[in-house]
C-alpha cells in the first residue's frame, strides 16, 4: 500500500506482511518515524518493485549503509558496497532507527544527516532532511545517498 495510516496499519493490525510502496501518500520519511504499528515489513519505490526478492525489500541493515545513532542525529554513511536499489538506503535507516527504540518521542525532533551523494531523481522518496530546516545539519553532498563510486 502507500499509505502507513491504512494500508500497512490494516495489514499489521491483520498480522500480515506489508509493503510500502513510496510512490503514492507516505513518504520515506514517514516510513523512518513511523509509529510501531504502522511500520511496514518491507519498502519499495513503486510496484515495479513486485518482481524483486522480498529479503531484497525488506526492512534490515544493508551492507551498503553504516547508521549511527545518538540522542539528537541519526547519522548515515556509504560503506562503499553496492546499495542494490536506491531505496536500501531507507530501509537501512528505518531499521536502525526502529530498533533504537526512538518510536517517534520525539518525531521530528531527531535529525537525519546523510553523510553521502545522492541517488533518487525525486526526494519524496528519500529521508527528508529538509522536515526541520532549522534543526538539519547536511553538507550539499547529502540530500538523499547512494556510495561514491
Amino acid at each position: 500500500g502507500d499509505r502507513l495510516d491504512t494500508d500497512i496499519a490494516g495489514a499489521n493490525a491483520a498480522g500480515l506482511p506489508s509493503l510500502l510502496v513510496l510512490c503514492g501518500v507516505s513518504t520515506a520519511d514517514d516510513s523512518v518515524r513511523a509509529g510501531v504499528g504502522l511500520r511496514p515489513t518491507y519498502i519499495a519505490r513503486d510496484l515495479r518493485s513486485l518482481s524483486a526478492g522480498a529479503d531484497t525489500l525488506r526492512v534490515g541493515p544493508h551492507p551498503a549503509w553504516h547508521i549511527d545513532i545518538d540522542s539528537a542525529v541519526v547519522t548515515v554513511r556509504s560503506t562503499g558496497s553496492d546499495p542494490v536499489d536506491e531505496v536500501s538506503v531507507v530501509r537501512a535507516v528505518a531499521s536502525a532507527v526502529w530498533n533504537a527504540g526512538l518510536d517517534g518521542e520525539p518525531r521530528r525532533a531527531h535529525r537525519i544527516r546523510m553523510a553521502a551523494a545522492a541517488g533518487v531523481p525525486d526526494g519524496r522518496h528519500m529521508v527528508d532532511v529538509h522536515t526541520e530546516p532549522q534543526m538539519v545539519s547536511h553538507d550539499r553532498r547529502s540530500s538523499i545517498a547512494r556510495p561514491a563510486s
